[in-house]
């Protein structure tokens, strides 16, 4: 697996950036695109999280995607879009995040992430049972398409979380419960997963990414970037040090490290296009607790305060709309709708929250956000 990444400045969705930016893709990785042959397929693997429109910056964005979809009509594949919600179906995703409308009379098909099949592990590694959608064994070539974000469990959600869209529907969950409440131990999980889907090429869609609250109820962010290479890793890598993010405070970067997964030091990896310092984000918001950094908070008082500074999910009444989404993705199954004083409200059995956050990521009205016992604490360090 090549370690180049690519990292190519483009300011905006307007068509004619895009696509220079795709070209410069193609230019870079001619290598890649060479071993496609006419009919065979080519799965796209975008961040579909739910069906949210394109300036809510939550999934890859569709002229994104259009573009090159454009570029490989040239190799006469056939194109596959596919991905696994985290709620409802692959088409609705498509059609309310005005994909379906941006590839209109496009030769593309659109596949639902059902049936599964199990992979065999990767050598030396921990996970031999994961199940992911068969039609990821079934073609010949696949693209993963993230989007930079935020993410309110493993921090940021790149190149390696994009892929756990292909372990289908519930089964989602069912690896939230095995994680439990460690972190360490999904991530861990994650780039294994990464490591045996092994996509020909990863495309980041950076132009407008997510701070903040993610990888729903952020904020849109303008980082005018497009990411390119074969390495998972290092492909994250590079985004954090445009980021400015430390690399031990992303889960999945600190697990594919001590794993040995991919190029996980910027000395290793081959840059291309631009220097990282041209690339710097002045100041990108991290999710919750996860905005502390060691120069703001003394680590002793950190320790201190461990039992104070857990996260947890809280539900932010005025703005919930009753919907239920929480209830039904929630892992564990400890989330009810009650009532009180005759008014109905969403409750959360905290006893047994494994604090996958997996609530606050699909809340459609931004109601739940990941608090600690001292969140007012923060206020003084402006996080």
């Amino acid at each position: 697996m090549s370690n180049r990444v690519l990292l190519y400045r483009c300011p905006d969705y307007d068509e004619r950036h895009i696509d220079q930016a795709i070209s410069k893709v193609f230019e870079s990785f001619q290598f890649v695109f060479d071993t496609f042959k006419p009919r065979e397929k080519v799965l796209l693997k975008p961040n579909l999280l739910v069906g949210r429109p394109a300036e809510a910056c939550v999934n890859t964005h569709p002229f994104f995607v259009r573009a090159l979809v454009k570029r490989l009509l040239d190799y006469r594949v056939r194109i596959l879009i596919g991905d696994s919600p985290a709620l409802g179906s692959t088409r609705r995703a498509v059609r309310k995040s005005g994909l379906e409308r941006a590839l209109v009379g496009l030769p593309v098909e659109y596949v639902e992430f059902n049936d599964s099949i199990r992979l065999d592990g990767i050598r030396g590694g921990t996970y031999k049972n994961i199940e992911v959608a068969r039609i990821v064994t079934e073609v010949e070539h696949i693209i993963n398409l993230p989007k930079i974000k935020t993410h309110g469990q493993m921090v940021m959600t790149l190149a390696v979380k994009n892929l756990f869209g292909c372990v289908v529907g519930l089964r989602k969950q069912e690896w939230h419960l095995k994680a439990g409440m460690s972190q360490e131990n999904f991530a861990d999980m994650l780039v294994e997963l990464a490591a045996m889907i092994r996509p020909d090429l990863t495309i980041v869609d950076g132009i407008m990414g997510m701070e903040g609250n993610g990888p729903q109820n952020g904020d849109p962010v303008k980082i005018g970037l497009v990411v390119a290479g074969q390495d998972l890793s290092a492909i994250d890598r590079v985004i954090l040090a445009c980021l400015r993010v430390e690399p031990e405070r992303v889960h999945t970067m600190v697990a594919a490290q001590k794993k040995s997964l991919g190029f996980t030091k910027m000395d290793t990896i081959a840059l291309e296009g631009e220097a990282i310092e041209d690339c710097h984000i002045d100041r990108f918001i991290l999710p919750g607790i996860h905005r502390l950094s060691g120069n703001r908070i003394p680590g002793f008082l950190v320790r201190r305060l461990k039992e104070y500074l857990v996260e947890r999910p809280v539900i932010i009444k005025k703005k919930c709309s009753l919907c239920q989404s929480c209830i039904t993705v929630c892992p564990p199954q400890i989330m009810s709708l009650t009532v009180h004083n005759g008014q109905k409200k969403v409750v959360i059995d905290r006893k047994k929250c494994i604090h996958c956050f997996c609530c606050q990521e699909i809340c459609p009205e931004n109601a739940i956000r990941i608090r600690t016992r001292l969140s007012f604490f923060f206020r003084f360090f402006d996080i």
